[in-house]
């Protein structure tokens, strides 16, 4: 099976909006996926043709080696979010599937919405990190109401004035990891997904 961060991260969204094609807003139907700068700390240059998908190492050695490890498989389900927004974009240029559709991707910046605290997976470390850095972590995070104001934009700006396919940071243009400007391996990334999922399609 598929290893659980990729999955909930990146698979599940993939999957959920090719189910919902048919309900999109036969106009203007968005597709915004939230990624992350932390997509800048992605190893799929070094890895993903021999880690990626079903019946691969899926990067289980990264995740289980070290909390570096972890921080790392992150930034790589953060990069096929941009990437699968990317994916989106190029698809309503030449199927009538998409042609509707729209799609951007974001980092909603740093929210300090306790959601670590309340993981029940989050190890022992991480908990009294939470702890010791919170009132740091007050003062240098976004309230949820500042965290959803890029979202927002690209939910209701007029798509005239956005880019499909974009990565979009305190509601302007952000900057991309050379990973995410990678056609070629946002091309096999994508290929992948769909095969790993094709069964749950039918």
């Amino acid at each position: 099976g598929l290893e659980g961060m990729i999955q909930t991260n990146h698979h599940s969204h993939v999957l959920l909006t090719y189910h919902l094609l048919d309900v999109f807003n036969k106009t203007e139907g968005r597709v915004i996926n939230v990624s992350s700068f932390g997509h800048n700390g992605s190893n799929y240059e070094s890895k993903v043709k021999e880690e990626f998908g079903i019946g691969k190492g899926q990067f289980r050695e990264d995740i289980e080696g070290s909390i570096k490890g972890q921080f790392i498989c992150y930034g790589n389900t953060k990069l096929a979010n941009i990437y699968f927004s990317q994916y989106l974009a190029e698809k309503s240029n030449f199927d009538k599937k998409f042609s509707n559709i729209v799609s951007y991707s974001l980092h909603p910046g740093g929210v300090n919405t306790e959601f670590s605290r309340f993981s029940k997976d989050i190890s022992l470390f991480f908990k009294i990190v939470f702890w010791v850095l919170w009132p740091i972590n007050w003062f240098c995070t976004k309230t949820e109401n500042d965290g959803a104001q890029t979202q927002l934009r690209l939910c209701y700006e007029k798509k005239e004035n956005l880019k499909n396919g974009g990565y979009y940071r305190d509601q302007v243009d952000g900057s991309l990891s050379r990973n995410a400007q990678n056609k070629e391996m946002r091309d096999f990334v994508m290929e992948q997904t769909m095969k790993d999922i094709a069964l749950h399609l039918e």
